[in-house]
């Protein structure tokens, strides 16, 4: 994101593609289920330190990333996707995406720790 600052940065419009995917992935009080592209799901790899490490990085990294950002225009700055080379979507929704997406795997580690809570607790 490496542009100069926009007048317009602090306006941003949704297009109707984005606005649908961010839709898709938002977290609801009934999660639906959506299979994991094969090449997008580590299937059932065991949590290193390495991993958590590497998370713990990005996540720093997407909060520069979000920082800079506000300094460009969401509307007009376009980002490709990994479903298509040729579908483009608006940074704004990109973005929105992203922490929607986030939210969701959020959400569903609270309910599997939750989950393991109760069942301690039972047992």
């Amino acid at each position: 994101l490496s542009a100069r600052p926009d007048e317009n940065a602090a306006t941003f419009k949704s297009g109707w593609l984005g606005n649908y995917f961010v839709q898709l992935i938002k977290p609801k009080e009934k999660l639906n289920k959506m299979k994991t592209p094969a090449e997008m799901n580590p299937g059932s790899t065991e949590l290193s330190r390495t991993s958590i490490d590497r998370f713990i990085k990005q996540q720093k990294r997407w909060l520069q990333l979000l920082e800079q950002a506000g300094k460009v225009n969401l509307t007009t700055v376009k980002t490709a996707i990994s479903l298509s080379k040729w579908i483009r979507l608006r940074l704004g929704d990109t973005l929105r995406f992203v922490i929607h997406h986030n939210d969701r795997h959020l959400v569903q580690a609270e309910k599997i720790w939750e989950a393991q809570r109760s069942l301690a607790m039972s047992a």
